[in-house]
């Protein structure tokens, strides 16, 4: 503060800003400055300890730290010219401020220390490659500091008997040795920081000491082109060990395929040829003879020929190598054969001279790589295919995309999955799984051929599928989507259509998401997320369609997945509760039944509606812990009620479909001790829309024990009366919607709500089945449909969902000890 006080310009701003900067300190804002910058002090410890090669091996290690001084003597050409031609210009310019022998002093020293570094950096190149020892990584970084030093010595001469532009000269000559320092030094790290440390700090203390006020501000400026410089110097270094990283794992790869084609070497057979000077063969074994068969009839007979008739560009190109009289090794040509694969040979010869220098012909040796050079076809192919649908991989599909993103080629990026290959899987066993993912891929490539014939399809999961297929562009480079929604159209349509399996017929469906490059993404992974977030969008709205992607669709995906992570703890937490709501007689008002229903009270997002939190559950998997958590709950409660009231509880279409539903359900009776008899499973016709045999199967078998099954929203799908005639159901459930639309008076012209429940009373009492009402809230409404002939009835009218505490002593029942953590029926309600 001393040191920059005898600047008098900035004296009063510098006290300005401590003097805030004191203020600030007991803030919050500076405390969360400092907690921020203690966060970015970690990362970038986190960053450097990445870029030190002991994290390696010391085989690999070594090999690093040789690149990186390889890398770093390969540019030190640009850095030697820019010191002799800054050094020069520097002589030039400052020749005559009276710093002469200084000035010549420290020139020669510079061309000298430059000359001595590129003669080092020639003589190695035409000897040993550079050393990988950790000597000498410190010799360079010594040599960095050094070299630093001698750059930056000098303006300490030069600022005291310069102003003005001799003092901007010097600003751009500091700057320049900050920046090119790390430019050149960057593949060794620590150099590249050693030499900003240096030249930084010489610089500062030089313009501190010697400068006006203007070079105190570039001596900050300065400051603050170091901290870039070396973040940049930090990332580039790390670029360079990420890329190492990679190619020795490329090269692990290639070692083991060739480790693999090694045990082909003792099939291969070698066997020795001769030619004339024209190509005539004079001598070639039978064996060759026979693997050619009938196929060399008509053939001259010539070396060329092992290149096929028909096949002019290795002909062609077998004939240059034989024209030029010199060696050749393992030139490979393929013979192909009509109904059969090519037959692939390494030719290898040597020219064949006389006494008198004229060219004879070849001798060589040609063996037969046929199974070699499949077997490597082999591998490549299941390197970047899937090996059950022989589709393309995750590998290819990224290969074949990556050119279209660096030529900004628009195209759509389309996910794909399969609605119920799951259920398949579990049902019919995997091999019909995997029979029906084969029949799965050759329909996605027809669909894709027919609709887009430049288009790639990759199996990436067990039953997730990724597409692409190039966009039009018109004159005003608007993307044409409608190709696109055609084949996102007929995928659907053509997985919705039946597979023929050795098992039988099975349907499944799917549904495809896609995103546009670059509209909607700038890189690969960025737009298969995007599609991924349309295709859920797709399964969630009723699953055998498509949606395009669009903007929002990530917050949500987001607070979805937020919700999803708090509802799997949410048992454990105690945040679920259990409310139950009577259901009455609407004769007598007794009640006959009550419903049990799920609340979510979160800690985190508050009171969660079951219409959100219920498909969650569904979709995640979570509905079968939560199911049973409810049906064993509701069941140890309703164990004490009187005899004759029920325990009606929902289940959805998951739970029915899960294979280890029913064993579930009797465990529960079982331990509980509550009879099958009083349990009442609420059921819509959405369980029979995805597998209706076996829906039928596991409810029968529930019924068989005891267990009464009611059709809950009766009235609102697609097809219960055709539920009602294919399986005897207990009871049936007309939906709220048409009690909550019941006319006080009538309603002339229309089929209203009274006549379409007349309806549907009258067909339950043809097939002696007791029909309840839901949603009651008006006196008058429990009077019209008692006078429909009703028989049960639930809703406000009749009672809130209330604890067990409350409905207890709704009932008449003894409620005993209230449970403090079960709220009230004001809670729930």
């Amino acid at each position: 503060m001393r040191l920059l006080g005898r600047h008098k310009g900035i004296k009063p701003h510098l006290t300005r800003l401590c003097d805030a900067f004191d203020i600030a300190e007991d803030t919050a804002m500076f405390r969360r400055f400092r907690r921020i910058l203690a966060r970015q002090k970690a990362q970038l410890r986190s960053i450097l300890s990445r870029l030190r090669a002991d994290q390696f091996d010391e085989l690999t290690a070594r090999q690093l730290r040789s690149e990186r001084v390889t890398a770093l003597m390969n540019n030190l050409t640009p850095f030697t010219v820019f010191n002799v031609i800054a050094a020069v210009f520097m002589v030039y310019w400052f020749v005559d401020h009276g710093v002469d022998s200084v000035l010549f002093v420290w020139v020669a020293i510079q061309i000298s220390l430059s000359t001595v570094a590129l003669i080092m950096r020639l003589r190695r190149d035409r000897m040993r490659p550079y050393s990988g020892s950790e000597r000498t990584t410190r010799r360079i970084v010594h040599q960095s500091i050094v070299m630093a030093s001698c750059w930056s010595i000098i303006f300490f001469y030069l600022l005291p008997v310069s102003i003005g532009h001799d003092q901007l000269i010097i600003n751009g000559l500091a700057v320049g040795g900050v920046i090119l320092g790390p430019t050149v030094l960057h593949p060794v790290p620590s150099a590249a920081l050693a030499w900003l440390v240096t030249t930084a700090s010489l610089n500062t203390v030089a313009f501190f000491l010697f400068g006006d006020v203007h070079l105190v501000a570039a001596a900050i400026m300065n400051i603050a082109f170091t901290l870039v410089a070396g973040v940049n110097c930090i990332k580039q270094s790390d670029y360079m060990t990420r890329q190492f990283i990679i190619r020795e794992s490329l090269q692990e790869k290639q070692d083991m395929i060739a480790l693999l084609l090694k045990e082909y070497e003792d099939g291969v057979r070698t066997w020795p040829w001769e030619c004339d000077s024209y190509g005539r063969i004079t001598r070639m074994p039978k064996a060759i003879e026979t693997l050619l068969g009938q196929a060399r009839e008509g053939l001259s007979w010539s070396i060329r020929d092992l290149a096929g008739v028909n096949n002019r560009q290795e002909r062609s190109e077998l004939s240059g190598v034989l024209s030029r009289p010199r060696k050749f090794h393992d030139y490979l040509v393929s013979f192909p054969r009509a109904d059969e694969e090519s037959l692939w040979f390494a030719i290898s010869g040597k020219p064949i001279f006389g006494s008198n220098g004229d060219f004879l012909g070849y001798r060589g040796l040609i063996s037969d790589v046929t199974e070699t050079k499949l077997a490597e076809e082999k591998i490549k192919f299941l390197a970047t295919h899937d090996p059950l649908t022989e589709m393309p991989n995750r590998t290819l599909f990224t290969d074949t995309v990556d050119p279209w993103i660096e030529q900004d080629r628009p195209f759509a990026c389309l996910h794909i999955d399969l609605d119920r290959f799951k259920l398949v899987n579990d049902s019919l066993g995997h091999a019909a799984g995997d029979e029906l993912l084969i029949a799965v891929s050759k329909r996605l490539r027809r669909c894709a051929g027919d609709a887009a014939p430049n288009a790639i399809c990759a199996r990436v999961g067990g039953d997730e599928f990724l597409a692409a297929a190039p966009l039009r562009q018109d004159a005003d480079d608007k993307t044409d989507e409608a190709p696109i929604q055609d084949l996102t159209r007929s995928i659907v349509d053509c997985l919705a259509e039946p597979f023929e399996l050795q098992g039988g017929t099975v349907t499944i469906g799917g549904s495809v998401g896609y995103a546009l490059f670059p509209e909607d993404a700038a890189s690969l992974s960025d737009l298969t997320n995007r599609a991924d977030l349309a295709l859920y969008r797709a399964k969630s709205e009723g699953r055998n369609q498509f949606r395009r992607y669009i903007a929002g669709m990530d917050r949500r995906a987001q607070n979805r997945k937020k919700l999803e992570v708090s509802l799997r703890d949410a048992i454990d937490r105690n945040e679920l509760r259990l409310v139950y709501q009577p259901i009455v007689e609407l004769d007598s008002g007794v009640v006959s039944s009550v419903e049990v229903l799920l609340r979510w009270n979160s800690a985190q997002h508050g009171f969660v509606s079951p219409q959100v939190f219920v498909p969650i559950a569904e979709e995640s998997g979570l509905i079968h812990e939560i199911g049973e958590w409810v049906l064993l709950n509701g069941c140890r409660a309703a164990t004490d009620w009187n005899e004759k009231v029920s325990l009606s509880v929902n289940v959805s279409a998951k739970q029915i479909l899960c294979p280890g539903f029913r064993q579930s359900v009797l465990t529960i009776l079982q331990e509980t001790g509550f009879p099958a008899s009083r349990l009442e499973l609420e059921l819509t016709e959405t369980v029979f829309l995805e597998e209706a045999n076996l829906a039928l199967e596991t409810i029968a078998q529930l019924r068989e024990h005891g267990v009464r099954i009611i059709l809950d929203d009766f009235g609102t799908g697609y097809s219960s009366l055709s539920y009602l005639q294919s399986f005897a159901f207990d009871k049936i459930k007309i939906d709220r919607s048409f009690v909550s639309s019941l006319q006080q008076k009538p309603v002339e012209g229309g089929a209203t709500s009274d006549t379409l429940i007349r309806a549907m009373i009258s067909l339950a009492q043809m097939l002696n089945l007791p029909v309840t009402a839901e949603g009651i809230e008006e006196e008058w409404q429990a009077e019209e449909l008692r006078r429909l002939g009703c028989d049960y009835g639930q809703g406000y009218l009749f009672a809130r969902p209330a604890s067990d505490y409350d409905l207890r002593r709704m009932i008449g029942m003894n409620p005993g000890v209230e449970d403090k953590q079960t709220p009230s029926s004001r809670d729930v309600a």
